[in-house]
């Protein structure tokens, strides 16, 4: 009755045909998958017994037969077991006779969709070269109904594929676009899924190539930290920094990362250009690249050698150069890489593909805020549960430099609510911070200190030692930065921020977990507010903004420690680290990113004592008469 009842709904309201469409499907799979009013023992019984789920629903078995031989095609089963029915199809073809298909069903099926394999087919697109399979249905959400049956999909998408091929070969390509989507289709990707687990090579994706048939390569390596080695050789992880013709100079400039950490050393590597013939074989298509530089030793004698040299390395990488879909239509080739990585263990010799990343700007693409942070800068004081996570986020996002300052070491018991684990115990958290963020995101450079700020000093010996005013270096700092962020969850740090950042006309941010992360608080100030954090102090004491909620029972004193600490979860801080990001960028960026109308944010996760969803409260900050902003007589 509700299906129905929404069935009717859909059809009498106003929308576009796509979202027509999904919700449709999606009422459809309700209708298929809807349970039976009381399962039975017995039902459970045979879906816990069966083979598969042709078992199961037996129903659809006879249907999915029964639709191939409606669509005209000779059908006849391969393998039923395991979960797994793959069945062989002589499809007929309108144009192209009949057809041999290997369709593979799911063992979810109906709900996964369907792998159709054309073995005898060689198609320029649309077709997985190696597998032979058949792309005739987009990776992506809502693309297989599981209402359809297979040889109905099959019936409606292969000829719709043969009508895309036809309009490319033909030149029509606004016709091909309305029969496929408009992506280009590069052979490298078919490649790059043969690749060997955890091993990859860099290059700098775009850049021009020499126009010779072969040539040297520079390239530097390093082992892979985070994968164990294989009896067949160590993972590991490749720059290609340039490709340069047998003779004569390259002057393209040479691709590298913004910065790299680690122990990267020299690797062997050449290129050639060629048109690969073999699929699955690695080890074939390295012979053929060889066979093919072998033929230009009459003119290239010299240089013939020297590539050949590179191979008897212990570990070398060949470059296989292609010309490929870069990009969508009639003028969409260009140059695609194809990596293979040789391995020598005494006279044998291993050949595997290595999966290549092209990297360039369109790194950020995915995050379109990106190129307005590119040349930011940040000073994040506390890199705590709140300040580690942000501290990430905001190199994740792009920020050109990051200023990390805390002078405290990671503790064990840390381990629960910050990002890093057992390796980093007993190092600087500002320190091990820096270090991971420019290992893992080389387009932020990190810097950091251990120094606490507004610390006092009685010795006069130490005092003597100083070499740098700490109130010169830190408002240094302020004016150097687009934003300070303070999560150091410290009042009197808080406090002297709020002045010198109003004093310099650097925007803050400040953000910290109320007891028992219960809730939090985040608050932001652009540049020129007339307002401070200690008028939003003033302004919870008259009630004129919401109160944070706090878990006064909310602290534990660990063993061993000589304070409490409040107590809670990284699940719970990082909604207060998260908004102190999108505060960041809505006081650095904007006209970029709106990040909504509030100066302070209020987190809570409990109402009337009971857990709710995580709920913000916003308001404005005021400017009060007494505030820390104030001229002092």
């Amino acid at each position: 009755m509700e299906i129905r009842r929404a069935t009717r709904i859909i059809r009498s309201t106003p929308m576009c045909p796509k979202a027509r469409r999904a919700i449709h499907l999606a009422v459809r799979m309700v209708r298929r998958c809807r349970p039976t009013r009381r399962p039975t023992a017995r039902l459970v019984e045979r879906m816990t017994a069966a083979e598969g789920w042709w078992e199961v629903w037996d129903g659809l078995y006879r249907a999915e037969l029964a639709a191939f031989e409606r669509n005209g095609a000779a059908v006849s089963v391969k393998h039923k077991s395991d979960g797994f029915l793959l069945l062989e199809a002589i499809w007929p073809a309108k144009e192209r006779g009949d057809i041999r298909l290997l369709v593979g069903f799911s063992s979810l099926h109906p709900y996964c969709r369907p792998e159709v394999t054309a073995p005898d087919l060689e198609l320029d697109c649309h077709q997985n070269p190696h597998s032979k399979a058949l792309c005739l249905l987009i990776q992506g959400n809502g693309q297989w109904d599981p209402n359809e049956l297979v040889a109905d999909m099959i019936d409606r998408q292969l000829q719709q594929l043969f009508d895309a091929i036809g309009h490319r070969d033909a030149g029509s390509w606004e016709e091909a676009a309305k029969a496929e989507e408009p992506y280009p289709d590069p052979l490298s990707a078919y490649f790059n899924g043969q690749g060997e687990t955890n091993s990859a090579v860099y290059f700098g994706q775009g850049r021009a190539a020499p126009t010779g048939k072969f040539g040297p390569a520079t390239a530097v390596s390093q082992d892979r930290p985070i994968a164990r080695p294989k009896k067949d050789g160590a993972p590991f992880e490749a720059i290609m920094t340039q490709a340069k013709p047998a003779k004569g100079v390259w002057l393209a400039e040479p691709f590298e990362l913004p910065q790299r950490t680690g122990k990267w050393s020299p690797l062997p590597a050449r290129w050639v250009r060629m048109k690969p013939t073999h699929g699955r074989d690695a080890t074939a298509l390295l012979t053929e690249a060889e066979a093919l530089v072998a033929a230009e030793a009459n003119l290239f004698q010299g240089e013939a050698s020297a590539w050949t040299k590179i191979g008897k390395a212990p570990l070398s990488i060949t470059a296989i150069l292609i010309e490929e879909e870069v990009a969508y239509g009639p003028n969409g080739l260009g140059d695609g890489w194809i990596f293979l990585a040789s391995r020598w263990f005494g006279k044998r010799r291993q050949v595997s593909f290595v999966r290549g990343y092209g990297i360039s700007d369109d790194m950020f693409s995915r995050l379109p805020v990106a190129s307005a942070l590119r040349g930011k800068k940040a000073l994040l004081i506390g890199c705590g549960a709140i300040g580690s996570f942000a501290a990430i986020e905001l190199a994740r996002a792009g920020f050109k430099e990051i200023s990390l300052f805390d002078p405290d070491l990671v503790e064990p018991g840390n381990y629960v609510r910050w990002p890093l684990g057992r390796p980093v115990w007993g190092v600087s958290k500002s320190e091990v911070l820096a270090g991971f963020i420019q290992q893992n995101y080389p387009w932020t450079q990190a810097s950091s200190g251990q120094t606490k700020v507004g610390a006092a000093l009685s010795d006069l010996q130490e005092l003597g030692r100083l070499q740098v005013n700490p109130l010169q270096q830190l408002r240094s700092l302020i004016g150097s930065v687009d934003v300070v962020i303070d999560t150091s969850a410290s009042t009197e740090c808080q406090q002297a921020l709020a002045f010198h950042c109003k004093d310099i006309g650097t925007p803050l941010v400040i953000g910290y977990a109320t007891l028992g992360a219960a809730g939090g608080v985040v608050a932001k100030f652009a540049t020129n507010h007339p307002a401070c954090f200690l008028c939003v102090q003033s302004q919870w004491l008259d009630g004129t903004l919401p109160q944070p909620a706090e878990d006064t029972g909310g602290t534990v004193l660990p063993v061993g420690c000589n304070a409490p600490t409040f107590t809670g979860g990284s699940f719970d801080l990082q909604e207060v680290s998260l908004q102190v990001v999108r505060g960041v960028l809505a006081v650095t960026i904007p006209d970029v990113f709106d990040a909504g109308d509030w100066d302070v944010a209020v987190l809570s996760h409990f109402k009337s004592g009971k857990r709710i969803l995580p709920t913000w409260e916003i308001g404005h900050a005021r400017a009060q008469l007494i505030c820390c902003g104030r001229e002092v007589a």
